[in-house]
């Protein structure tokens, strides 16, 4: 941990960090790791006196890390460099001490997590609780701290928006940041002075009730058959063993001969994700309305797997709560029969 609290602590870091020299680095590269000395791309930046960056993977603008920028035709400059950086300090002309945070630009970026934890000043906390916003905590609030959309990849995508936005020296609208002023007369204590951002807690999807009410028989019966077998069947390890991929293509083989030409759509590609495909969702239509139907114990197993693998307290199924697989039966069907739909859709 980079233990700073204060800007004269980024100083003090960077004075004591000797650069890296090496087959790939000389000392004009000035590449200071501020963890294990051979992880270079987690390091501390010099950007003038009152300002420093803190970098990790794909937020360099260094020469020897030009070989990660190939998703856009040009290396980044360093204004991209401070408008991606998980951690940017500066000391203003006031005296006034700032902290410029940004998030990872897509979900799983773990690393990036990590970072944020081990090299927030002192009174900062990252949070990216499962199943919650990710936020910054202070001793004033909790702030949203939403995707950075300024990144290589943004700018990969919209490279032709980009270029034309830096040609007028305007910046591109990807940036999302959080900036904190630090309190010069209270230990620990640092205040949001950029636009905090609204949590959208509006959901992003919907049950289709009517459609729902028109199978409610059917999906009474199906319920209660996979609920009453759940005991009984054995859970899968993995739908990628070989013996259980192939049970499973054959049995989506076979259905996709019983329907004909509805189910033509449906690619074998990936089938052990076949229940989470709204496209797919045909194929569990067909286990709802046959009870013979071959996709029935595909259907079952992948609910079992479905329990398992989010585990939600259900370790021992034995003694399971019966509302909370109920809830989670409910949720897996709405899913696999194409129940939930996007807003808009």
């Amino acid at each position: 941990m980079s233990y700073c609290s204060i800007f004269a602590d980024v100083e003090r870091l960077y004075n004591n960090i000797k650069p890296v020299i090496s087959v790939y680095h000389d000392k004009a590269s000035d590449i200071r790791p501020i963890e294990n000395r051979r992880y270079t791309e987690r390091r501390i930046m010099r950007v003038s006196k009152n300002c420093y960056a803190l970098l990790i993977y794909f937020t360099g603008m260094d020469e020897e890390f030009k070989g990660q920028q190939r998703m856009i035709p040009d290396a980044p400059t360093l204004a991209d460099v401070l408008r991606e950086a998980p951690i940017v300090w500066r000391k203003h002309k006031d005296g006034s001490e700032t902290v410029t945070i940004h998030n990872a630009n897509a979900p799983y970026t773990t690393g990036w997590y990590e970072f944020l934890r081990r090299h927030l000043p002192a009174g900062l906390v990252f949070s990216n609780a499962w199943g919650k916003p990710h936020t910054i905590w202070s001793k004033t609030g909790e702030y949203l701290l939403p995707y950075n959309k300024f990144s290589h990849r943004a700018r990969g995508d919209n490279y032709t928006y980009y270029m034309k936005r830096r040609a007028l020296g305007a910046t591109p609208k990807f940036e999302r940041s959080l900036t904190f002023q630090r309190d010069v007369n209270a230990a620990h204590t640092w205040t949001l002075i950029s636009e905090p951002y609204a949590h959208d807690r509006k959901s992003k999807h919907y049950i289709d009730k009517d459609a729902k009410a028109a199978i409610a028989p059917q999906l009474k019966e199906l319920k209660q058959w996979m609920l009453t077998m759940y005991p009984i069947a054995e859970t899968p390890r993995s739908w990628y063993h070989p013996d259980t991929y192939k049970q499973l293509r054959e049995a989506i083989s076979e259905t996709k001969q019983l329907i004909g030409s509805d189910a033509a759509h449906i690619s074998d590609s990936n089938a052990a994700m076949w229940w989470d495909r709204p496209s797919n969702a045909v194929l569990a239509r067909h286990a709802l309305e046959y009870p013979d139907s071959p996709m029935r114990v595909p259907m079952l197993m992948s609910f079992k797997m479905y329990v398992r693998d989010n585990n939600w307290g259900l370790d021992d199924e034995r003694h399971a709560d019966p509302k909370l697989m109920q809830s989670r039966l409910n949720n897996f069907c709405n899913r696999a029969l194409g129940l939930k739909k996007k807003v808009g859709e």
